[in-house]
């Protein structure tokens, strides 16, 4: 399944839809057992390295890339709806603003030596 997206993200590429396949929204149709797996991993979208991942129940395999909407994290490079929203780190995504904010208070908390 792996070769079969990346070679979408490659003809994508080539055709300038995207840059590169952080800036990736992949539509996948797949059988129902493929489906399944997927659906039953935390981020299937890292398999792939693309920041945005449907998966969707079909007969026949198909791939759809169109570029993602958003904006990028600075931190992960992913292309998403939420960076901007966390007011403290404006440049991240959520995901990256609550580890960034969990580092800070550790730092912050722990006793000088």
């Amino acid at each position: 399944m792996r070769t079969v997206v990346l070679k979408a993200l490659e003809e994508a590429r080539s055709e300038k839809v995207i840059g590169k396949s952080l800036e990736a929204h992949v539509s996948l149709k797949v059988s129902p057992s493929i489906k399944q797996m997927l659906q039953q991993m935390s981020a299937p979208e890292k398999l792939f390295i693309v920041s945005k991942l449907d998966v969707l129940e079909g007969e026949d395999t198909h791939v759809s890339v169109e570029k993602a909407s958003g904006d990028t994290c600075e931190r992960c490079w992913h292309v998403k709806d939420d960076v901007g929203e966390n007011q403290s780190f404006p440049m991240l995504c959520e995901r990256c603003a609550d580890v960034v904010a969990t580092y800070d208070r550790a730092v912050l908390e722990e006793p000088a030596k």
